[in-house]
């Protein structure tokens, strides 16, 4: 009687703490339909999953990728299935970085356990940087002026190009093969001396 009152008092910590961690995280049948979601999940989604399968959740095209990723998890007992995902809602778009594993219970159950991640913040950072990044290079590349990049190579101890903007490459009428700084420098008649 007491080990089941301790194991009873287990499971009802361990539910809180998947309830309330703030990741989505589910449980699955073989079947598709969702078991279990902890309060992130019924959050992010906007309804409770419980009983639902994705086709009466998602969209059919996400629906065919949580289907795709759950037969992953099934074929592949020892492995993690890891995906992303977009959700779009109305004008909202959101990311998510995902994971499927199968599962087994004490019954002999079969299940799939589904964490899932808010990555859209970190998502639309990157997106900002790398187009910041496109429009940096978009500059560099097209000014007036000459840009040359070299850098120290530490196998060899000598300087070789690193970055040649269209602009320099027109100026010494650069040839492809030139990689050295010796090279580069005989063109526009410069001294190494000076570097």
């Amino acid at each position: 009687n007491v080990v089941r009152g301790e194991l009873a008092s287990k499971e009802v910590l361990l539910e809180t703490i998947f309830k309330s961690i703030p990741v989505c995280l589910y449980l699955k049948d073989y079947e598709g339909r969702y078991i279990f979601a902890n309060d992130m999940m019924i959050q992010t989604l906007g309804c409770d999953v419980t009983g639902k399968t994705d086709n009466e959740i998602f969209d059919s095209e996400s629906a065919s990728i949580m289907t795709s990723t759950d037969k992953d998890a099934i074929n592949h007992e020892y492995k993690n299935t890891n995906f992303t995902f977009t959700l779009q809602r109305k004008e909202t778009k959101k990311h998510f970085f995902c994971g499927k594993k199968q599962i087994k219970t004490n019954q002999q159950d079969n299940l799939i356990f589904g964490y899932t991640i808010d990555i859209t913040e970190l998502k639309n950072k990157t997106l900002k940087i790398e187009e910041n990044e496109r429009i940096l290079d978009q500059i560099v590349s097209n000014t007036n002026t000459g840009i040359m990049l070299l850098k120290l190579d530490s196998n060899d101890g000598k300087f070789k190009l690193d970055f040649l903007n269209n602009t320099c490459k027109k100026i010494i009428d650069y040839n492809e093969g030139q990689s050295e700084l010796t090279e580069l420098l005989t063109v526009v008649q410069l001294n190494t001396a000076l570097i």
